[in-house]
C-alpha cells in the first residue's frame, strides 16, 4: 500500500475492471488515471 497527497480535490475515485487502472476525478471535472 502505498499513499500519495494530491494537490487537488478529489470528487470520485473508481478501479476498472481488471484493476490495473485508477480513476480519479477533480473539483474541475478532469479525469485522472493512475496505473
Amino acid at each position: 500500500v502505498v499513499e500519495e497527497q494530491f494537490n487537488f480535490e478529489v470528487n470520485e475515485i473508481s478501479w476498472n475492471n481488471t484493476s490495473d487502472l485508477f480513476y480519479l476525478t477533480n473539483g474541475l471535472g478532469c479525469v485522472h488515471i493512475l496505473s
